[in-house]
């Protein structure tokens, strides 16, 4: 850590714990513990496009934090690996890559996010797939899911509540 920014943080410090010596300098040891942390973790992944991502968002969103940069950069490298390796075999292999292309539009920057959604989304892509409603005729009922499929093209889990809505809406209004 520079002088400067060492200079930066102890403003900070100072400011967040005005009277409280104790709590300055505890919270200074943590974050230069933290700094010197995310120094480590720097050159054990120096080549590491991934890596180099997740550092340049979290330092924005925690410039004066380095705890908290610490805590989310590990975050976001579990789920960085996780979703190298994420597979699901109960969707069909076109609709998990068109889930984790909008998952990674939508959350470029955010890991955790993507793995997040994309495990949602194949969730409700399962649910569309199987949904039957024994109440309602099959043309019917495909043409919701095809209706609701062109509403809500990429985001499955809109169009099973969709489907759900017009099915018990169709049910009642045909008893």
């Amino acid at each position: 850590m520079t002088p400067d920014r060492l200079k930066e943080i102890k403003s900070i410090i100072a400011k967040e714990w005005q009277d409280d010596f104790e709590m300055q300098k505890h919270t200074l040891d943590n974050q230069i513990k933290s700094y010197n942390k995310i120094e480590k973790l720097k050159l054990k992944n120096i080549d590491d496009t991934i890596f180099n991502k997740i550092v340049l968002s979290v330092s924005k969103e925690w410039k004066d934090d380095y705890e908290m940069q610490l805590h989310t950069i590990k975050e976001q490298l579990k789920s960085a690996k996780k979703l190298t390796e994420y597979t699901n075999d109960k969707i069909p292999n076109n609709i998990l890559e068109k889930i984790k292309n909008e998952a990674l539009k939508e959350w470029e920057d955010d890991f955790e996010m993507q793995l997040h959604t994309i495990k949602e989304q194949s969730k409700s892509a399962r649910k569309v797939i199987d949904y039957i409603n024994e109440k309602i005729p099959n043309d019917i009922l495909n043409k919701i899911k095809a209706d609701a499929l062109t509403e809500w093209e990429n985001d499955y889990e809109m169009q099973l509540d969709t489907i759900k809505i017009q099915s018990k809406a169709w049910i009642k209004l045909n008893k």
